[in-house]
């Protein structure tokens, strides 16, 4: 029987993830409790996320997502604010130039972080007391193609 051969590395996948975790979390509700006992119009929302990359070691990369979520009320006070970083370690794939590795990490890794961070964010504002705040899908191969046009 022939020995089973390993793929060289252009066929691998390009990226292989080491680790998932939350670097920095924050749930801030500054008017309770009587938050709970007037009724409050429906708040006006801000959602900022950024994705940042650090270079671990070599072909070693974190990608982290910084959510930010504040809800105001009608007079501009913060109803709830809700801060989370959340970064994953992955391997980069050796078979592609450093001109791909930003791509990956800023499209493909961002994109698999997001699902979990999205119900931690989810999560966070219903233990809060708040209907949970359930973040859009994000097109991070357009939010990379924008960056690039920009630089």
């Amino acid at each position: 029987m022939a020995e089973p051969t390993e793929l060289p590395n252009a066929f691998a996948p390009k990226y292989r993830l080491n680790g998932l975790y939350v670097k920095d979390i924050s749930f801030e509700n500054p008017l309770a409790p009587g938050i709970f006992i007037q009724a409050v119009e429906k708040p006006a929302m801000n959602v900022n996320v950024d994705v940042n990359i650090l270079k671990i070691q070599e072909g070693v990369y974190e990608t982290s997502l910084k959510i930010t979520a504040r809800a105001d009320d009608q007079n501009g006070k913060a109803v709830f604010l809700v801060e989370l970083v959340y970064a994953g370690v992955f391997s980069i794939n050796p078979a592609l130039n450093a001109s791909e590795h930003d791509k990956v990490l800023l499209v493909d890794c961002a994109s698999f972080i997001f699902p979990f961070a999205r119900r931690m964010i989810a999560d966070l504002v219903r233990e809060g007391g708040f209907p949970p705040l359930l973040l859009e899908p994000i097109n991070f191969e357009a939010v990379f193609a924008s960056r690039q046009q920009a630089a």
